[in-house]
């Protein structure tokens, strides 16, 4: 058993608006106070222009993507932008190498997502950035060696998925966040050694994602972490050798799944954990022999399977009277 986190954050503005802006209409759509309704989709394999039609934006009620723009900064015509009412999508601007073009942003009503950027090297620039509506998604994006510029972010209403960053090596930038909503999902981070810089995380109300991270070789970091509403998923985390950063987690709502993390050898780090909503499955941890972590559970809420854990080959005797499945 498996609990999905249901979103808690919608679009504000104008986001659902069917009609699109495009750059060639910007001229007669923008109006006098700089504000752009509705959608503005820039692509710029349809355009082959300077971008100079998107000086002066102040505000878009509704979605602001930019994508595929070759051979030139196209950030550095948004610096009077401050607010945009959907989310903000940048996808392949492959000569963006800071944040810095959008400075004077405020307020993101919804998410936020960087997608094959492939010429970034730093999230730096954001300085005026405030709120984060929703969801905050950085992927195949393999320049970033931490998320310094990320500090103004308190919350997240939505999920924090970071994956495919080749060249992330810390979290840094995220110490501020202290709730994520829905889900926190961490995967294909294959240069991130720990956790740190998640100190400041207290609660996820979703599910808590860490899957092939192939240098992870600690949780450490996460310090302050007491509860996650959904699943916590350890997967194919091959160099990991300790839990030591969910020391102070005492409450799983959904299941713990530990699988295929072939170092692991212990499950210390997790002696304050009690409760356990879902299942609890820990399977082909070929190196575990101590799970001695889980005997202060006084509850699990779903089934318990252990297979093929080093010397842990079966459900130890401490936990199987705890099944209500």
């Amino acid at each position: 058993m498996t609990a999905t986190a249901k979103a808690v954050c919608e679009p504000r503005g104008d986001a659902n608006r069917a009609q699109a802006v495009r750059l060639e209409d910007l001229p007669s759509a923008l109006e006098s106070n700089g504000t752009v309704l509705g959608n503005l989709v820039v692509d710029g394999r349809n355009n082959q222009g300077s971008y100079e039609e998107l000086e002066g934006i102040v505000y878009v009620s509704g979605n602001l993507e930019l994508s595929h723009v070759y051979g030139q900064d196209v950030l550095t015509n948004l610096g009077e932008l401050k607010g945009v009412g959907g989310a903000l999508k940048l996808v392949e601007l492959t000569s963006v190498q800071d944040l810095s073009g959008i400075s004077n942003l405020e307020s993101i009503g919804y998410s936020l997502t960087l997608d094959k950027m492939h010429s970034l090297i730093t999230l730096v620039g954001m300085d005026a950035l405030q709120e984060i509506g929703c969801d905050l998604t950085i992927s195949n994006t393999a320049g970033i060696r931490n998320l310094t510029g990320l500090e103004p972010i308190l919350a997240l209403n939505g999920s924090l998925e970071l994956r495919e960053i080749a060249g992330l090596r810390s979290l840094k930038g995220l110490e501020n966040v202290a709730t994520v909503e829905t889900d926190v999902r961490m995967m294909r981070l294959y240069a991130l050694p720990t956790l740190t810089g998640l100190g400041g995380l207290q609660s996820v109300n979703g599910s808590f994602h860490l899957v092939e991270n192939s240098a992870l070789f600690s949780t450490e970091g996460l310090g302050s972490l007491e509860e996650i509403d959904g699943d916590l998923i350890l997967d194919r985390n091959y160099s990991l050798r300790s839990l030591a950063g969910f020391a102070n987690l005492r409450r799983i709502g959904g299941s713990l799944i530990i699988t295929e993390n072939s170092a692991l050898n212990e499950l210390s780090g997790l002696d304050a954990l009690r409760i356990i909503g879902g299942d609890l499955i820990v399977e082909r941890n070929w190196s575990l022999w101590n799970v001695d972590a889980l005997f202060n559970l006084q509850s699990i809420g779903g089934r318990i399977r252990f297979s093929e854990n080093g010397e842990v080959q079966d459900v130890p005797p401490e936990l199987s009277a705890m099944s209500h499945a």
